[in-house]
């Protein structure tokens, strides 16, 4: 029955864009229903959130934004990072060892509490050192309770409105993501990886180049690598946490790029509809398998 209405779906552009407006409008109704809880009354939206983005890069006065993903090729690219430059990143990026512009973070329950500790401790003890500007995305989330979040997270991150394009299939993905580029909504876009949700969040902040690094879709994290030294408290078991951050090879796939549509479908879209806008969307490194669908910076 899924496969028969999502073919109903796919066969008119409009009917699919408009299944996509319902998603968000119910997704919508959902975060409201959920974070009613949460002890602060400080949500950052969307127009906010950019906002305080652009005015930090306006402050460096930088053009060049670079993307912390945590695959293995970060540790070849980091050194390219300028000085100057600025710098987003998200998660067990900020094991890397560098200052950070802007940080997202998204863990936050009781069923995925030792990820959750961890990118507390994560950013407590790396990433606030550099950077104020913290936000918890995905309040949302299953996997987030907000007990957890207002103990735990709101002396470090702000909380942000955001909201999941759903895509589920490759057909009209340009129509998508061009209405993403565009959403002037309170809720921040994002789908299939934070990578995504931070590329899109330098276009509206102003950045005429974005270097996307870690973006590998598959191997091990840059934390995994051989010669990549930090505590154990910070990195994950070898059992993964509720399908989150599991042990991985050189062989693994990563979750954003499987299924019917992932980041490989996604990055090479992105790209081909931010040049026209005169933004440059590049990878950081010729070694990563990002280089066969982005220019290396």
């Amino acid at each position: 029955m899924k496969e028969i209405i999502k073919r109903v779906l796919v066969s008119s552009k409009l009917l699919y864009l408009s299944y996509i407006n319902l998603k968000l409008v119910v997704s919508n109704f959902k975060f409201y229903k959920k974070t009613k809880s949460l002890k602060t009354e400080e949500v950052k939206n969307q127009q906010a959130v950019v906002s305080l983005v652009h005015r930090r890069k306006e402050s460096k006065k930088s053009d060049v934004c670079h993307v912390i993903g945590s695959g293995w090729s970060l540790n070849e690219s980091v050194s390219i990072i300028g000085k100057d430059d600025f710098v987003i990143g998200f998660n067990y990026a900020g094991l890397i060892s560098i200052p950070f512009d802007v940080y997202f973070v998204e863990f936050g329950g009781f069923s995925v509490k030792n990820t959750s500790h961890q990118h507390v401790r994560i950013t407590e003890d790396f990433v606030s050192k550099h950077t104020d500007l913290i936000f918890f995305k995905n309040l949302w989330e299953d996997k987030n309770d907000i007990s957890f979040i207002n103990a735990h997270w709101l002396n470090l991150a702000m909380p942000i409105k955001d909201r999941i394009y759903p895509v589920f299939d490759k057909k009209y993905l340009d129509s998508v993501i061009e209405k993403m580029l565009s959403d002037q909504s309170e809720f921040l876009p994002q789908s299939a990886s934070s990578v995504v949700t931070a590329i899109i969040l330098a276009y509206k902040a102003g950045f005429k180049k974005i270097v996307v690094h870690g973006l590998d879709f598959g191997g091990q994290y840059f934390y995994e690598v051989d010669g990549f030294e930090v505590e154990k408290k910070y990195i994950p078991s070898s059992e993964s946490e509720s399908g989150f951050y599991g042990k991985t090879t050189k062989k693994s796939v990563h979750p954003t790029s499987s299924g019917q549509v992932g980041m490989k479908d996604i990055v090479p879209l992105l790209r081909k509809l931010l040049a026209p806008k005169g933004v440059e969307l590049c990878c950081a490194t010729k070694s990563s398998p990002s280089s066969n669908f982005l220019p290396v910076a």
